[in-house]
């Protein structure tokens, strides 16, 4: 630095004495002149700098003349400043010229590296995708760790391979639908091959079974059944039986411990909502819907009464739902009432006054507690005989026992009875009525007020106790 203020003193000095030789001459020097004598001056002076700092050899003889006789020995190595380092230091206080742009140094560039990050997980994503799909296809395909319960599956006519798959996943017998597709079309060529009908398959066979089932199986034939208003279980099981559509065995496992996705059946009550729930005989019984059906032959338990529960929940509109919540029942109450109305009329046309007697009477302070059916206590009579070890109490369903409804209807009403319970007679004879009494011989429904006049009817008719 101070060999630099030296060169600068020396070389004012050369201008000051050439402008001093100028003066004389009675020239006045221009800007033009100024402005060129600072560029010569400032060359001058990074010229000479650049030789003290690279220790190359001296000056032009025209600045050697004017310095001093002894230069200062130029800075050690490790102290040198870069060759360009006047392009990095500010201009002089007053100096108006401009000096050469520093380059810029080039930026890194960082979007490779993103590339190959966003590569690499794509490819790790990849793999996994792949893995889990194998593993998804190996389980599914094999039937590992799945249920054996036989379903019955119906393939309807012209059915492609992606109908049958969804078909398949709604029946519960596969899970990827689209893992099922790859095996028919390239492991098993069974595209186009299916059977139109109804098979019975389980989740734990395997793509190989399923697909083999239902290209080679013969379907099996269908059966009408008509199943009467009023029935039991147990005539049911009787009638399927006979027609050929399910053992009773299945049908009665079922009844009791199928598992059916309704919101009626899940709020059946059980003994954990108390204990007079008690002594259930059949868990169905009430919600097998009477009509006609056409059942395949060899069908399972499980998948007759689920058309049976189809049925019901169909007939069962949400209007007659907001009825029963509006009267304060359960869906499982009304059924039973129902039943009880099926059992005790003779003809559908007196079932809205039987229907107004049974209100009357579970109505509060009626004076009745106990209904005092003989078709309740009829039911447990005629169960018994066949139910075996199941303990059956005589006031679960016996209401000249048991205070209010049984534990459980006594019978599959049909639509009529439950119009009926929802629309009880406004016959002004019947409103008041207690007591009614049928003769099945001729199909007459007869209503009274008082125990007296019951009790008169059925000697003169010779019906109910006097029967």
């Amino acid at each position: 630095m101070e060999d630099k203020q030296e060169l600068e003193k020396i070389l004012r000095d050369v201008e000051s004495a050439r402008l001093s030789k100028a003066a004389a001459t009675a020239e006045e020097p221009t800007a033009e002149d100024a402005v060129q004598a600072k560029t010569k001056r400032e060359e001058k002076a990074r010229a000479f700098q650049l030789q003290l700092d690279l220790g190359d050899e001296p000056a032009d003889s025209a600045a050697a003349a004017a310095a001093p006789t002894e230069m200062p020995a130029a800075a050690p190595a490790e102290h040198s400043v870069p060759a360009n380092r006047e392009n990095t230091m500010p201009a002089e206080a007053g100096e108006t010229g401009e000096t050469e742009e520093e380059p810029r140094p080039k930026k890194k560039k960082s979007g490779g590296c993103l590339k190959k990050i966003l590569y690499t997980l794509i490819v790790v994503a990849m793999a996994v995708g792949i893995a889990y799909f194998g593993i998804v296809y190996i389980v599914d395909s094999v039937g590992l760790n799945k249920s054996d319960k036989l379903v019955d599956v119906e393939i309807p006519s012209g059915a492609t391979t992606r109908q049958i798959a969804e078909i398949l996943k709604e029946e519960g017998i596969i899970d990827q639908p689209l893992c099922f597709r790859i095996y028919s079309r390239f492991f098993a060529k069974a595209d186009g091959k299916y059977q139109r009908g109804v098979f019975s398959l389980s989740a734990d066979m395997g793509y190989t079974n399923i697909v083999d089932r239902l290209m080679t199986t013969t379907p099996r034939e269908t059966v009408t059944v008509t199943i009467p208003e009023g029935y039991t279980v147990e005539k049911i099981a009787a009638l399927l039986d006979e027609n050929g559509v399910c053992t009773p065995e299945t049908f009665f496992e079922a009844v009791n411990n199928g598992e059916f996705d309704y919101d009626f059946i899940r709020a059946i009550p059980t003994t954990a909502d108390g204990e007079q729930y008690a002594g259930r005989i059949y868990r169905l019984e009430g919600y097998l819907f009477p009509d006609t059906y056409n059942f395949y032959v060899g069908s399972s338990g499980e998948s007759v009464i689920t058309r049976m529960l189809d049925n019901f929940d169909q007939k069962l509109t949400a209007d007659m739902r907001e009825q029963i919540r509006a009267n304060g029942w359960t869906v499982d109450e009304a059924v039973i009432m129902a039943s009880i109305i099926q059992g005790e009329a003779a003809k559908a046309e007196d079932m809205q006054g039987v229907a107004r007697v049974l209100l009357n009477r579970l109505a509060k302070d009626s004076g009745y507690p106990k209904l005092q059916m003989d078709s309740t206590r009829d039911y447990v009579q005629s169960i018994l005989p066949s139910v075996g070890g199941t303990a059956v109490t005589g006031t679960a369903y016996d209401t000249y026992q048991r205070e209010g409804l049984p534990v459980g209807a006594i019978n599959n009403p049909g639509f009529e009875a439950l119009h009926a319970l929802l629309n009880p007679s406004t016959d002004p004879t019947i409103m008041q009525c207690y007591f009614f009494a049928t003769d099945y011989n001729t199909g007459i429904t007869y209503f009274n007020k008082t125990f007296a006049e019951h009790e008169a009817t059925c000697r003169r008719y010779r019906i109910g106790a006097y029967g």
